[in-house]
């Protein structure tokens, strides 16, 4: 993995907990007896998921463009090792 990937992975994993400590506090009443569920809060929390839906896409498209990336050139090694092999095995039967 390049190191583009796995800083996007580590913050991925940082607002996911973000996320999780923000769902943990939705749920409880406040010191002042205000409503739990707070439509700031909820609409925070709604923001913070949209980002992550949003940086667990691009993480999806930036791995999948590696992954064809190296496909690319494993098949032009194989073919190019192919091709030297099929040479030497002509130059040893003339």
């Amino acid at each position: 993995m390049t190191t583009i990937t796995m800083i996007l992975i580590a913050a991925l994993l940082a607002m996911v907990g973000v996320v999780a400590w923000m769902a943990t506090k939705l749920g409880k009443p406040a010191a002042d007896n205000t409503p739990a569920y707070d439509p700031a809060a909820i609409g925070a929390l709604k923001g913070q998921l949209d980002q992550i839906a949003q940086m667990a896409s691009n993480l999806q498209t930036n791995v999948t463009s590696q992954l064809q990336n190296q496909e690319r050139r494993l098949i032009e090694t194989l073919r190019e090792q192919a091709e030297c092999t099929g040479q030497k095995l002509g130059d040893l039967l003339t």
